[in-house]
């Protein structure tokens, strides 16, 4: 199983169809300490890890999260690829999975490849071929008849919000929303996906089930 921190909330871009700012954001009133991160991890080693946004790299702390992560733990980092700078402190080896959700040239992609990571890329927009193409994996989900049955995250994944607590889905991630919370957070519980009592809704396809209803800022 995977735990997901979503460490911001903010990008430093806006790409055309871009599910995160699909909804309200509610931001918290305080910034979580890496070490509360770290203390986690330490707590529970044997999950996978997984570090996402907003754009990560945007969190203040997050040279310090990543290279005080124990090197035995399995990490990947979802980001844009535009904080070339940032990703150029990471002192481990983790997974890049890099969004090409904009027109990039071939130097983009070869100062990605020089940091020296594992590195996949995704877009939602179909402009890159043999490119994984999210939104046409979606359409396919749509044709499943799934709505109305369990949670299909279950399993695999548990996310927790920029404000420390864990949530159901990406409307609890942004809003905060404590009908969408899970009953554990960095500081008190223990994270399991038995706990999910999510029922699957149209909005609930992927996380871009919105993505014709929003334009660039």
């Amino acid at each position: 199983m995977t735990i997901a921190f979503h460490i911001s909330d903010d990008c430093n871009i806006r790409c055309s169809q871009c599910h995160w700012f699909s909804g309200v954001i509610n931001k918290p009133k305080e910034l979580i300490e890496y070490t509360d991160y770290i203390n986690f991890i330490n707590k529970f080693p044997h999950y996978k890890y997984k570090i996402s946004g907003g754009e990560p790299t945007l969190y203040p702390q997050f040279t310090e999260l990543v290279n005080n992560i124990p090197e035995n733990i399995s990490l990947s980092i979802c980001t844009n690829g535009i904080n070339l700078d940032v990703l150029k402190t990471i002192k481990r080896k983790v997974h890049l999975y890099v969004s090409l959700n904009r027109k990039i040239d071939n130097k983009f992609f070869n100062k990605i490849e020089s940091l020296g990571h594992i590195v996949s890329y995704s877009t939602f927009i179909g402009i890159y071929k043999n490119i994984s193409n999210e939104l046409e994996n979606i359409e396919k989900l749509k044709t499943l008849n799934i709505e109305n049955k369990s949670c299909l995250c279950q399993p695999l994944i548990i996310r927790f919000a920029s404000d420390g607590w864990a949530y159901n889905c990406e409307t609890g991630i942004r809003t905060k929303d404590i009908k969408y919370r899970l009953p554990f957070s960095l500081w008190e519980g223990i994270p399991s996906c038995d706990q999910f009592k999510c029922i699957i809704k149209g909005e609930c396809y992927s996380n871009f089930a919105k993505e014709k209803s929003y334009k660039l800022l």
